[in-house]
């Protein structure tokens, strides 16, 4: 077939130019059981004329946007699943420390914390970033307030401090006590 018949056919067959561009399309990517690899060469010229590529390229940005989408909300959902299950193990990780002191795992990455009801959490793991946000987001949703300052501790523990009762005053000691990198975070 020449690019004229093609043509030929297709404008007898199709009468909307996105029906014709559809079928041009489908053709192209089923091409080894369908036609000849002559008949598909000619396709390929076919397609990449103005007319093709542009609604071929509106198909295809179509798709893309609707893929992105469900993605999104599929990642949306993820998030917010993984956000209460982070939520109920901080809250299962408070109620069980005893002498106000524990380890715990978040991602095969260890933390620990030091909690007094209605008082003082302090939470500190040796990695800065994501893991340590969702572990701080976490327990400030379980204590129902937020941290007030973050510092690096001895050996590189990155620490969040929650102060309930007088944070001004435990901020203040921590400046006296010369924590690295002391930065408040409630103002």
């Amino acid at each position: 077939m020449k690019e004229k018949q093609v043509w030929e056919h297709i404008n007898r067959k199709y009468k909307d130019g996105k029906e014709k561009s559809t079928f041009l399309y489908e053709v192209f990517y089923n091409r080894n059981r369908l036609i000849s690899p002559e008949t598909y060469s000619t396709i390929c010229d076919v397609l990449n004329t103005p007319i093709c590529t542009g609604v071929i390229f509106g198909q295809l940005a179509n798709q893309i946007a609707e893929r992105t989408q469900k993605e999104r909300k599929e990642r949306e959902k993820l998030t917010l699943e993984r956000k209460q299950e982070d939520l109920e193990n901080a809250k299962r990780f408070l109620d069980s420390l005893r002498g106000r002191f524990g380890k715990g795992q978040i991602e095969r990455t260890p933390f620990c914390a030091t909690y007094i009801k209605e008082k003082i959490l302090m939470v500190s793991m040796l990695e800065d970033g994501s893991l340590l946000e969702r572990l701080v987001e976490a327990f400030s949703e379980a204590v129902k307030y937020n941290p007030f300052c973050k510092y690096t501790d001895l050996g590189g523990m990155k620490t969040y401090e929650w102060d309930k009762r007088n944070p001004d005053k435990r901020y203040a000691a921590l400046r006296r006590e010369g924590k690295e990198d002391l930065i408040r975070l409630d103002r």
